[in-house]
């Protein structure tokens, strides 16, 4: 099976299942138990784009939009968004795909 971990997918680049479980933080001796689970399903970090109090009115659009990498590009809601931008995504999670 394919895997690709972050930008991977925008570059079309596939990384051993070693290197997968090593990069997403999974330990060893729970790879095979969640890969019981999930079935072959691929795991994606889960994003909340956070910005700052007194962002513009750009910024305050954005802010606060979930999702993984993929949902958020396609809602043209990936940090910086402007020249001094100080928005940027925040890791809250994982979600089975």
């Amino acid at each position: 099976m394919a895997r690709y971990f972050g930008n991977a997918v925008f570059e079309g680049a596939e990384v051993s299942d070693k290197d997968y479980w090593r990069l997403i933080g999974v330990r060893e001796d729970a790879q095979a138990e969640i890969e019981a689970v999930i079935g072959g399903r691929r795991i994606e970090n889960v994003y909340e784009v956070r910005g700052e109090r007194d962002a513009c009115e750009l910024c305050e659009t954005k802010i606060g939009e979930i999702g993984t990498i993929d949902m958020l590009t396609e809602k043209d809601c990936v940090p910086p968004f402007h020249d001094n931008c100080r928005c940027e995504l925040y890791p809250i999670g994982y979600c089975v795909m």
